[in-house]
This record gives C-alpha cells, structure tokens and sequence, in this order.
C-alpha cells in the first residue's frame, strides 16, 4: 500500500512540474515581432517565416544589436519560404537581409514600398510577384538574386533606388514601366543574361551605369528621357547602337552614337562599335570615357572646333594615329589611356597641361608632338609605352612628373628642356634604352627611382640639387661616373647595384653621416671609389658613407688648379719717407669650368693676432704659361714695426663646377728680414 501511495505521489508531482513548462519549448513555431502592428512565426518544421499585421515593419541595421531577428537566430537563418501577409505596407531596411536560403517569398497586395536591402541576397528565389500598388523600391533591395528568371515591374512602381536588382544574372527580357521616373544609378547592373530591354515613355531618369554589363544590342531611349549618364549603358560588348526618340528634348543619335540634343557634345559611342568614326561638325565637347573599351573603333576624325576631351574618352580603342584640333583647350586624365595600336600622336591646340596617364599602356606609341604651349605633364602620362623612340618635350615644360616615362623601354635619347627644375619618382624609370641624359643646370629636384634600371654611362647632377633620394640610379648596368656638383646634404640608396660604377664625385663638404646611407653605392665595381675635392680634406677623416658593413675608398682630387701664396717683396715708394711697403703675391692657374667669385688675401700681425682683409679685384700680371698672379700691399709701414712679422693666406671664392673656398699655403716676412738685417 505504501509502494503504491509513493507511486501515486510521484506522478503527482511530475505532473505538477510539466504544467510549469511553457507549451512553446516543445512547439515547432518561434514567434515574436518586427513592427509596431506586425508579427511573425517561424515554423521549424516547414522553414516557413510569415508576418502578420498591418503597416510598416521595422527598419533595421546590417550590423551591430540591430540586426533583424531572423539572421540572428540559427534555427530561422535556414528558413526556405517567405510569407508577407495582406495588410503589410512596408518592408523595412534589411528586414530580411541575410536570408539566403530562401527559395520563395510571397509579398502582399497591400504592399507599396520596399526599404533599402531588405530583400538582397536571396539568390535561391526564381520568380517573384511585385503587387500593383508598389510605389517604390530602395537601394540594394534585390541585390544578387542570382536564380531570379524573370521580372514583372507593376505599373504603379514610381522610383526603383541605386543598385536595387544589381547582380540578378539570370533574367533574359525587362520592361521599366514610364510610371518609373527615376532609375538609379546601377539598378540593373551585371544583367549578364539581359538581351531583351524596353524602357517605356515616362521614364525620365537614368543612373549611372544602370544597365551597366548586358547582352542588348540596341539602347533605346524614349522622348521622356530629361537625364542620361554618358555611362548608363556602359559595358555592353554586344551594343551596336543608342536610337532616341523623335521629341527628346535633351539628346539625339548620329549612326548610333548618342550625343547632346544641339550635337555639342557627344556623349557615348556604343561598346560594339567597329570601324572608322567621323565626330559630327558642332560637336565641342567629348564627354568622359565616350568611347571607352570601343575595341572596335579604329579611327576617329576630332573635327577643329572642339575643345575639350574627357577623361578616359578613348581609352582601350584600336586607332592608331591621333591628331587633335588646333581648338583643343582641355584634355582629361587618361583620355587614350590602353590605345595599344596607336603608333603616332600628334596634340595641337592651346592646351598647357597634359593630363596624368594620358598615353600611359600605349604599347605601340612610336612618336609624340607636343603643343608647344604646354608647361606641364602629369603623372604617368607616358608609362609603359614600349615603343616610344622619339619625343620632343615642349620649351616651355618646368617638370617631368612622378612615372612619366616609367617603363618606356625604346627611347634611346631624351632632350631635358634647360626650363625643368624637377624630375619626379620613377620619372623614367626602367627606360632600359636610355643611354645618355643631360640634366638641366636650373634642376632642383630629382626624385627618387628616377632613372633607376636605364643604360646611361655617366650623369651630372646640378648643383641645385642638394637631396639625392633613394634608388635614383640604382641597377644602372652601364653607368660607370655620377658627379654631384651640389650642396648634397642626404643621400639614400643611391646608386646599388651599378655593377660598372667605379667613381663618385661629391664638389661639396661632406655631410652628416646620418643623412648618408651606407649601402648607397652597394654592389658596385670592385675599384669603385669616392671623389671629393682637396679643399674638403674633411672626408678623409670623416668617411660619411662608411658604417658598420661598408667601408669606401676615397680619394682627393684637386678640381681646381692650386692657389698658393708664391712670395713677399718690398716695394718702392716713390718718395723718401722712411717707410716701406710690401707686396704679398698670391698665384693661381685658370679654373675649369669655374668662376672666381671673389679673391682676397688676410694679412696677420703675428705678435697680435689683429687681421686685416685685402680684397683682390685686379690682376697684377698673367704669366705665359697662363698663371693669373694677383697681390695685397701693405703700405707705410714705419720703422718701429720692421721687426715684425706679417703673415698673409690667399683665398678664392669659386661657383660653376664646384663651389665653395679654395684657401692657399702661409707665407709670413717682416721688412727687416726682406732687407736682410738682423
């Protein structure tokens, strides 16, 4: 009896703990909210999610707290099938983003917007109902619904946001309603499959790049169109032709190429395009990247009267010679950018810049003609033209710019206009066929890489150059002298890997060691060696390249003819006054490629230190053998002080192939030892 009453009182309690246990743990729905008057319930049987309720659902975030519910939880991130139930009006941002393995999803009558992202990713979905009624679509809404087979728009959809079916590459035809004001920018971009697009009249607005990346053939643009990219319909390698309507305000088509409504400006020329093209007289303007990736355009006539080209206009067509209009005043960055068939350019026009990378990957470019009113070049505007033999640099020109010449590997010879003062990093660069350059004496800047990896055998650089940058002539096979005329104050790795180099000159005093790299001239010839002149013999005790790993030879040269003080005389004095003076002759032989800025020599009394400086101006006399002799005179010097002694130190001011100042020897005499008295 008392086993059965336990008994009894067991299931008792276990009963009493189950009514304790909510139903739900052991349902197979989850349920919760998203909105204000919505709800959901997800059923992990079926992977069914279906909302319930009226108006608009919550906006939420791609990342952080407020992400939507479904992606956060593990069991209604697999959920298959999407249910919106009648009343809903609105899809919130990213509401169901992150779903992507939904294969279906049913959206109600009710239904008049949908948010940014909500729906993006489900790339299992094949086919959708959009509800007459829908107003609007948000940016991203739709994006990569890769499995998407087709496409209704409803009449009522007013405004389609930038991106919102990007990516759906598997839908063959579309039809944009003109109940569509507005497409964005990118909307039906990466359409891979789209052969079929009628864009009806009403629309009044095209994004950029909105059917970017198709298969059509045709553009065709309705009357209602007020605003059209010139890249709407960019990369569509199969579109042989844009046709605009009669009655459109703002643009029109000649031989399928789409211009502004007046033919001012032409807009773009479509992606299939092949053969020879003459721009329409009028035209004044060619719009950016207006026949870019037209591979098969293989001439184009630039009628005089247009003065501008934009940016990447031509870039990857296949003509093979350019002359531009006499009217050309602007020309934008990389206009023939990639043009690996054109061999001659020829630019004209008041144009004075020419653009970064406007001929950069020109492989085939042979020859250049620039306007000679252009006084600057931009960056990489000839780099990589492997071809390139014969350019004239306009007189005018203050700069070669960062890379532009970089990689221009036939151009044998160079003439640096004397106007440039800077070479920019990299400037030619692996112009393995460059064997000699002349720098301009006015340059003050040289960048580093500049002509790293060219065949010059020898180079000097101007004395306005002061900062020598890294890898300047660095893996020059053939260069075997540098002279440094300058006041170089750093030097980085100059010059490694010149397996030729055996001699550096420097016309300067030697630097801080810590602005002179020690591997500056790595790897070069066994007997290379480091010049500088005798007036510096600083460096011999110095050493500034010398380090831990390297230690350099140097060696001093006298770069120009010595200066000495040659002797002490008496001079006469043309009356008797008890006084005599005396002549410190000082001598120098001519200096090449210097001037003398100045020369003066300092008189010292010995017994007191006081100096006197002479300054020099006139020659005394020039020897046969070309020695200019000059002197300072010490006059009146009475009696009292014949016994003292007077020493005197020649010195030079010098500027052209080095600066700085040379000094002499001492030579010192009192009046009584010039008279032979005791």
């Amino acid at each position: 009896m008392k086993k059965i009453l336990s008994l009894i009182c067991a299931a008792a309690f276990c009963a009493a703990i189950f009514t304790l246990i909510p139903m739900t743990a052991f349902a197979s729905e989850i349920t919760g909210s998203c909105g204000d008057d919505i709800t959901y319930v997800y059923d992990t049987d079926t992977k069914v999610l279906t909302l319930t309720g009226t108006g608009s659902s919550k906006d939420y975030a791609s990342y952080g707290s407020n992400r939507n519910p479904f992606i956060q939880n593990t069991s209604m991130k697999l959920a298959t099938s999407v249910v919106v139930g009648e009343g809903i009006t609105r899809l919130g941002n990213y509401l169901f983003n992150g779903l992507n393995q939904v294969e279906s999803i049913t959206l109600p009558s009710t239904l008049t917007a949908i948010g940014n992202n909500s729906v993006a990713g489900m790339q299992k979905v094949t086919a959708v109902a959009l509800p007459e009624g829908l107003q609007s679509i948000g940016e991203y809404a739709f994006q990569s619904w890769r499995g998407l087979t087709s496409l209704t728009l409803p009449s009522t959809l007013q405004s389609i946001g930038n991106s919102a079916f990007s990516g759906c590459s598997s839908v063959p035809s579309l039809t944009v309603p003109g109940s569509v004001k507005t497409i964005g920018s990118y909307v039906f971009n990466g359409w891979t499959s789209l052969t079929d697009l009628t864009i009806e009249e009403g629309v009044e607005t095209i994004g950029s790049q909105a059917f970017c990346s198709t298969q059509i053939t045709e553009a065709n643009i309705p009357a209602s169109v007020m605003s059209l990219q010139f890249n709407s319909f960019d990369g569509n390698n199969d579109l042989a032709a844009y046709h605009v309507a009669e009655g459109n305000p703002n643009y029109r088509d000649v031989e399928g190429v789409l211009y502004s409504k007046d033919l001012t400006v032409l807009l773009r020329c479509p992606d299939a395009y092949s053969g020879a093209y003459e721009i329409a007289e009028g035209c004044t303007a060619i719009s950016p990247s207006a026949f870019q990736y037209c591979a098969g355009v293989t001439a184009v006539v630039i009628p005089e009267g247009v003065t501008s080209i934009g940016a990447n206009a031509f870039e990857g067509t296949s003509i093979t010679a350019l002359t531009t209009p006499g009217t050309l005043a602007s020309l934008e960055a990389g206009a023939f950018y990639g043009c690996t068939t054109l061999e001659t350019v020829v630019v004209n026009g008041s144009l004075t810049e020419l653009p970064q990378n406007a001929f950069n990957g020109c492989s085939s470019l042979v020859s250049v003609t620039l306007s000679p009113g252009i006084t600057s070049i931009g960056s990489g505007a000839f780099g990589y033209c492997s071809s390139l033999s014969d350019v004239t640099l306009p007189a005018s020109l203050t700069a070669i710019p960062d890379n532009c010449f970089s990689y221009c590997s036939s151009l044998s010879s160079i003439d640096i206009p004397g106007t440039v003062t800077s070479i920019g990093s990299g400037a030619f660069d692996q112009c393995s066929g460059l064997t000699g350059v002349v720098l301009p004496e006015g340059l003050v800047s040289l960048g580093g890489s500049a002509f790293r990896g060219t065949a010059i055998t020898s180079v000097t650089v101007p004395a306005g150059v002061t900062v020598i940058n890294g890898t300047v002539f660095t893996a020059c096979p053939n260069l075997t002298e540098i002279d440094f005329l300058g006041e170089i104050t750093s030097v980085g790795s100059v010059a490694q890997n010149c397996p030729n180099l055996v001699k550096v000159t420097f016309h300067c005093a030697p630097m801080d060691p810590n602005y002179a790299n020690e591997y500056a001239f790595n790897n070069a010839n066994k007997d290379f060696e480091i010049h500088y002149p005798n007036i510096y013999p600083e460096w011999a005790t110095e050493r500034p390249f010398d380090g831990k790993y390297k230690q350099y030879t140097y060696v001093a040269d006298l770069y120009a003819s010595e200066v000495r003080m040659d002797g002490v005389e008496l001079r006469e004095r043309p009356y008797a006054d008890g006084k005599q003076d005396m002549r410190f002759i000082a001598m120098i032989t001519p200096v090449e490629g210097c001037e003398i800025s100045a020369r003066y020599i300092v008189l010292t009394c010995l017994s007191n230190g006081n100096t006197i400086t002479v300054d020099c101006p006139n020659t005394w006399r020039v020897d046969e053998d070309g020695t200019i002799v000059f002197t300072a005179v010490l006059t009146g010097i009475k009696p009292k002080y014949f016994d003292q002694a007077v020493s005197a130190q020649a010195f030079l001011e010098l500027t052209g192939k080095w600066q700085g100042t040379m000094k002499s020897n001492t030579v010192s005499a009192s009046v009584n030892d010039l008279m032979g008295q005791d």
